[in-house]
C-alpha cells in the first residue's frame, strides 16, 4: 500500500477566505466535514497509508519562504524515510509559486523520485457545491495511480498541472494555462 504524506498549509479549502465573511456563517454549520484527515480515512477511506502533519495554517497570501524552506525540508525528510508521494494542501492565491519554489529548491533525485500534488479550493469544502471535495479526491487518486514519479503538480478541476505554466483568474474562480 502506497504511503501518502498529507503537508497542510491552510488556505480556503478547510477555512473561510477573509473577505468572504458569508461563507465563515455558512461553513461553521458544517465544522466536521474541514477535518480533511477524517474525510479521507473514514468517509473516503483513501487505498494508502496516510499521514498528516500541519506547516502552518495561513492564507497562502501569508506563506512566506520560510513556511516553503519548511515544506521543503519536510518533503526532504519524507523521501530518506521511503515515502515518495506527497499531498500539499494550499490555499489557490499562491500555489504556483509554492510549485515553483519546490521545483527550483528541491534536488534533482528527489524531484525525478517523488509525486508532490499541491490542491486546494476556491470555497471551502464544507460547503455543498465546494470545489474542495473534487480536488482532494482528484489529487488523492493522483497520487495512488501514478505510475511514474509526478515530479510536482498542481492538481486544480480534476487536472494535473505544471505550476510554470498556470495562473489563478480570480474573478472567475478558475485556474487557466497561461
Amino acid at each position: 500500500m502506497r504511503k501518502i504524506l498529507h503537508l497542510a498549509t491552510g488556505g480556503t479549502i478547510t477555512g473561510c477566505a477573509p473577505e468572504y465573511p458569508q461563507i465563515a456563517e455558512l461553513a461553521a454549520c458544517f465544522s466536521d466535514s474541514t477535518d480533511i484527515e477524517k474525510y479521507l480515512t473514514l468517509s473516503l477511506k483513501v487505498y494508502a497509508d496516510y499521514s498528516m502533519k500541519i506547516i502552518c495554517n495561513k492564507d497562502s497570501r501569508e506563506i512566506t519562504e520560510e513556511d516553503r524552506k519548511a515544506l521543503a525540508q519536510e518533503i526532504s525528510n519524507a523521501h530518506e524515510n521511503g515515502i515518495k508521494s506527497i499531498l500539499i494542501t494550499h490555499g489557490t492565491f499562491t500555489m504556483p509559486e509554492t510549485g515553483m519554489f519546490l521545483l527550483e529548491n528541491l534536488p534533482e533525485d528527489i524531484l525525478s523520485d517523488v509525486s508532490i500534488v499541491i490542491t486546494g479550493a476556491m470555497y471551502p469544502m464544507n460547503l455543498a457545491g465546494g470545489d474542495g471535495l473534487l480536488n482532494l479526491g482528484a489529487s488523492i487518486s493522483s497520487l495512488i495511480n501514478a505510475d511514474t514519479p509526478l515530479g510536482v503538480v498542481i492538481n486544480m478541476h480534476g487536472k494535473n498541472w505544471d505550476p510554470r505554466k498556470i495562473k489563478k483568474d480570480a474573478e472567475n474562480l478558475i485556474f487557466e494555462e497561461i
